[in-house]
């Protein structure tokens, strides 16, 4: 559990955020270990639903961390190219929430906005 939830962090982002990954770790810590395991197993078997996403009528966004080191936002960019898929990319990982909680908030803002 520890060393999955810290490779959602760059190290740089466990330091500058120290204080927030000690707590959010905490967290993670208290999960059993079978139900993190349960949902990591999860989000590793589920099928590609991009095509259902893409086909939604209305405003789309996703959020991409240029850090990321669980997912590849290269890739993702890539393959939203030439639809109606808009993106933000923040300057750090996966974890936008503590990472980037203002710029976060604001482009979440802005969206609902539309």
């Amino acid at each position: 559990v520890q060393m999955s939830f810290t490779n959602l962090f760059t190290k740089t982002s466990r330091l500058k955020f120290e204080k927030e990954f000690n707590a959010a770790l905490l967290l993670a810590l208290q999960t059993p270990l079978q139900g993190y395991i349960a949902g990591q197993e999860g989000m590793r078997l589920r099928p590609d639903r991009f095509h259902i996403f893409k086909n939604i009528n209305g405003e789309k966004l996703i959020i991409i961390g240029k850090k990321d080191t669980v997912i590849n936002s290269e890739k993702i960019i890539k393959a939203i190219d030439n639809t109606a898929i808009n993106y933000a990319e923040l300057s750090e990982g996966h974890m936008s929430h503590i990472e980037n909680k203002s710029e976060l908030t604001y482009i979440l803002n802005r969206f609902i906005e539309k």
